[in-house]
């Protein structure tokens, strides 16, 4: 796993948090954008070099309601991911059991 798909990974488990403590099951993702970040070194305006610095992902998420039908948008029904499936398996992986969301451990 690379640390791209890692940030990747707690972006959507940011949305499926934001969704389930709003009360809303599904989460739609919209529009995603992935940008390498890049570390430069430069000397009076001059790049001496340039190094990885990481990454950063910004999802653009729709909350839904239902975790199976899209609410007035039904052709957007198989982009649908199931906020509590989604927090439960990422935060298994990235969140401490204490600091979990009550009820979806």
């Amino acid at each position: 796993m690379t640390s791209e798909d890692v940030v990747e990974e707690l972006a959507l488990l940011r949305a499926a948090e934001m969704a389930l403590k709003e009360g809303r099951l599904g989460v739609i993702v919209m529009k995603r954008m992935d940008q390498p970040v890049i570390i430069a070194t430069t000397y009076y305006g001059t790049t001496l070099r340039e190094d990885p610095g990481g990454f950063r992902t910004q999802l653009d998420v729709a909350l839904n309601h239902s975790a199976d039908q899209a609410v007035g948008a039904p052709e957007a029904n198989w982009r649908i991911l199931d906020a509590r499936e989604v927090y439960r398996t990422l935060a298994a992986v990235y969140i401490a059991p204490k600091r979990r969301l009550k009820g979806y451990e």
